[in-house]
């Protein structure tokens, strides 16, 4: 009898920590093949599995996402771990190692490039794009800064077009 009633709760019990609106956004994503940048493909299209991670992002709170982060499918790993990156969560260390772990991996497609990449390593790529974007905005200020400083015009570094 525990065993009948353990059975015809368990389907209510998975999805108990989503609410219907996030539990149908995961549904959608999950259908995803790979995760997608913005744009993907020559011509730039916008990405519909990325809207509804950008839908999922406004609507989940980070339990939600958190929940989808580790028993999500690949595609849904990928998404939920960028918003709690993005949110600053304290859960993204754990799941971090958690990823590095189970070694999950996930089929890409950023623009026109495409491939295959652990989930562990696509969380690290994020850590250190930030890095490199702090620091690429710090040595602007500064440099912004050391013209108005020396009374220069004010006007960002020319970039070679080739």
């Amino acid at each position: 009898m525990k065993l009948i009633t353990f059975l015809i709760l368990f389907p209510s019990l998975y999805f108990a920590q989503l609410s219907p609106q996030v539990k149908d956004l995961y549904q959608q994503i999950s259908k995803g093949e790979r995760a997608e940048s913005s744009h993907t493909g020559m011509e730039g299209t916008e990405s519909e599995l990325y809207k509804l991670h950008k839908k999922l992002d406004e609507i989940a709170n980070d339990k939600e996402v958190e929940y989808i982060a580790f028993n999500g499918n690949p595609v849904a790993k990928y998404y939920a771990a960028n918003i709690l990156f993005n949110r600053k969560s304290k859960s993204i260390e754990k799941i971090f190692e958690y990823y590095l772990k189970s070694k999950d991996s996930v089929q890409t497609l950023k623009g026109c490039v495409g491939g295959v990449s652990r989930l562990d390593y696509e969380l690290y790529i994020n850590v250190i794009s930030e890095k490199q974007t702090i620091d690429a905005m710090q040595w602007e200020k500064k440099w912004k800064d050391s013209m108005i400083t020396s009374g220069k015009q004010r006007h960002s570094p020319t970039k070679c077009v080739s």
